[in-house]
């Protein structure tokens, strides 16, 4: 594998994937190449994106990860959230858990389930909470 990670995206979440993985999974002809796949795939909508994460890198073990985007604990409001209490959501395919991405603590395992109690927000509002303290830049 080449550990070229290319991005595909539905306008919301972002899915990095194993350039060369991709182009095993689909199976395309030889002379077909990597920015021929991006092309076709720059429309991509959210059940697409959905399958194509969870055939390649759930189903078939493709290196990569969905950023599913910015959320504030479950347990403050947006006006007392902070930079410890922000997180972006990373799915890396494992069934169980999800990683979490928060400015102050870094990156950390938590249940799946845990996302679905806690409130999405911007990216905007996400960078204005954090102070713009360091995140990685494929995470925004």
């Amino acid at each position: 594998m080449t550990n070229e990670l290319v991005m595909l995206t539905d306008g919301t979440r972002k899915l990095f994937i194993d350039a060369e993985g991709l182009l095993n999974f689909l199976e395309v002809d030889d002379h077909v190449t990597i920015d021929n796949v991006m092309e076709y795939m720059s429309d991509t909508i959210e059940e697409e994106l959905t399958d194509i994460f969870n055939y390649c890198i759930v189903g078939d073990n493709v290196p990569g990860y969905m950023v599913l985007g910015y959320y504030a604990d479950n347990h403050v409001t947006l006006e007392t959230a902070d930079s410890a209490t922000i997180f972006v959501a990373i799915d890396e395919g494992q069934h169980s858990t999800i990683t979490y991405y928060t400015p102050v603590g870094q990156h950390s395992e938590g249940a799946r389930m845990y996302l679905e109690e806690c409130t999405p927000i911007t990216k905007e509002e996400y960078l204005s909470i954090s102070k713009h303290i360091y995140t990685p830049a494929e995470y925004l």
